[in-house]
């Protein structure tokens, strides 16, 4: 197997640092990857941005905001859509599924787990990693807030396959006063608990974590990558992401701030 070593590249992005604002933006970075990465290696990227397709995809259903991070403007989307291309084929079955849009926004979480279920079996290294990650912190924080707020672990899981493991692990504490996480998302059990009452610190707390385990998904199994390689550049991006929504977050957070304290002296 050839592993393309990405020397230039690798050595050409500026450090991140979470709480500044990053000095590359996602559209310099996806014009240097284009310029630097082969057609097979921009797959895996575009498996990346695929994500934001599924946000932009929700965006459609509740008129918000487009993302320009995915891989599709806002016509190609709505182009993808009425002819059935472009997509992976689980979006336009969940899209077919659920003729009325207040249907598709109900049952959203069904192609949310969907995405990470499919796009974690088709990728391999970081990115393979990466997406079972975010999956499990996501059903993790679900049972969390669950349990907080008095809900139902079997509704909440409702999108979930009940055979799978990690699934299999939290339905098992439906019964449970509180929701005891596997060892390696006791810290995230831990955030939650700080800071459940405030979203918007919770929200902060847990961006700085998921930026903290790019680091430890890289290494993976065998506690060694190249700096150089895809998956360096993969991880990279993931934390260009996460460290541009923290700061958005921060100018969000300090914009109200202001609001408060300035009215409408603010614009």
């Amino acid at each position: 197997m050839v592993i393309f070593q990405h020397y230039f590249l690798a050595g050409a992005l500026p450090e991140l640092t979470l709480g500044r604002k990053p000095e590359i933006s996602f559209d310099a970075l996806m014009e240097m990857l284009e310029e630097n990465l082969s057609p097979k290696e921009m797959q895996s990227v575009q498996s990346f941005r695929r994500y934001f397709d599924l946000v932009n995809l929700r965006a459609v259903l509740l008129e918000g905001k487009f993302d320009a991070r995915g891989n599709l403007t806002e016509r190609e989307l709505d182009e993808a859509l009425l002819i059935r291309d472009g997509l992976p084929e689980y979006f336009f079955e969940f899209w077919e599924s659920f003729q009325e849009s207040r249907e598709r926004i109900r049952n959203f979480s069904r192609l949310l787990s969907q995405f990470f279920q499919e796009e974690a079996h088709s990728t391999t290294g970081f990115l393979h990693r990466y997406f079972l990650f975010e999956r499990e912190v996501r059903l993790v924080l679900m049972a969390l807030r669950s349990k907080r707020f008095g809900g139902s672990l079997i509704e909440d899981l409702a999108f979930e396959d009940p055979l799978d493991p990690f699934v299999r692990a939290i339905l098992v504490q439906q019964e449970a006063p509180v929701y005891q996480p596997p060892e390696e998302y006791r810290e995230l059990a831990e955030i939650f608990t700080l800071r459940a009452d405030d979203p918007w610190r919770l929200h902060y707390s847990t961006l700085e974590y998921r930026f903290s385990k790019v680091f430890d998904l890289l290494l993976g199994e065998d506690f060694q990558f190249s700096v150089f390689s895809l998956d360096a550049i993969l991880g990279y991006l993931a934390q260009l992401v996460l460290a541009q929504q923290w700061f958005d977050l921060s100018m969000l957070d300090g914009r109200a701030v202001l609001q408060g304290v300035l009215g409408d002296r603010v614009s």
